[in-house]
């Protein structure tokens, strides 16, 4: 979702981009993870089990975006981001060595500067 223009336009987006998170989390992937277990389908499993576990990154981003909207501390959120372009994981401010989900090397990264 895109942070808008305004801040409640922008506070809007986030509030909806956390409860899809906590869908994702709660609802859709638990249920893409059991029918993939139910089909043997080991590369499926894989590919969803780093989705899932993003997804559960993710959140907590959202949720402190909203956090620094709301108490107007927007410029105490991290200006770079490193993107996993094996799982999406996303790191703020530095990235480790290894992503911390599918061990890809940091060199693979994606660096978010600009908006």
């Amino acid at each position: 979702a895109s942070c808008g223009k305004t801040p409640e336009v922008a506070k809007e987006n986030l509030k909806d981009a956390i409860a899809g998170e906590g869908y994702e989390i709660a609802t859709m992937y638990p249920d893409f993870i059991k029918n993939a277990q139910a089909a043997n389908g080991k590369m499926a499993l894989i590919s969803l089990k780093y989705a899932y576990k993003t997804e559960q990154r993710h959140k907590p981003l959202y949720e402190k975006a909203i956090s620094a909207l709301e108490s107007k501390h927007v410029n105490s959120l991290a200006s770079v981001y490193y993107v996993c372009q094996t799982c999406g994981n996303t790191y703020d401010t530095t990235a480790p060595k290894r992503c911390n989900i599918s061990m890809t090397s940091s060199e693979k990264f994606t660096k978010i500067d600009k908006l």
